[in-house]
């Protein structure tokens, strides 16, 4: 059986658990740590969840470590990915704002001339106005329909979806499980 450790750096200027900055880091000497995730808190200090043996004993009098249950490691993962799945919705809303802004001028010219935009394209846009607030977290923009499918703009904005994906969860929607 293991231990579950959450623990931060050590500051290499003064061998303090680095609760409190992310620049100057060593890792802690630990015998048998065996780093699992490496993730950052509330205030985007960087921490590890670690295993080691039962046979380490880990003096909890500081508040840089501490021995996990499997529900408080659980919670810490789960806080985690609730804080990027945030960064991923605050990513994600200036593309989507920014494909409606540069699409308006097809529903201004649809008013205009008084006629009616396809059904694809208004469902589209509902989709857009209804990414933020989808759950489970969207695992891509919704497919475009054929009166954008070749505006070089729209799919410049298509193409930055990577930049979502990109912000690192644990359990992550946008990696298929094994």
């Amino acid at each position: 059986m293991s231990q579950l450790l959450k623990h931060y750096w050590l500051d290499r200027d003064n061998g303090a658990w680095a609760t409190y900055t992310k620049f100057g880091l060593m890792m802690p000497r630990i015998s048998g740590l065996e780093v699992s995730y490496n993730l950052t808190d509330e205030n985007e200090i960087p921490f590890m969840l670690s295993t080691c043996s039962d046979d380490v004993v880990i003096e909890q009098v500081t508040p840089g470590i501490q021995v996990l249950t499997q529900q408080e490691w659980d919670s810490e993962i789960a806080s985690y990915d609730s804080r990027q799945e945030t960064k991923r919705y605050d990513a994600l809303r200036p593309i989507r704002d920014e494909l409606l802004f540069v699409t308006d001028w097809i529903v201004i010219k649809s008013q205009e001339q008084s006629t009616i935009l396809n059904a694809d394209f208004k469902t589209w846009r509902q989709a857009l106005r209804d990414l933020p607030s989808e759950t489970p977290f969207p695992t891509g923009f919704p497919t475009l329909p054929t009166i954008v499918e070749n505006d070089e703009k729209v799919l410049s904005l298509y193409s930055r979806w990577s930049e979502i994906a990109a912000i690192p969860m644990i359990n992550d929607p946008l990696i298929p499980a094994p």
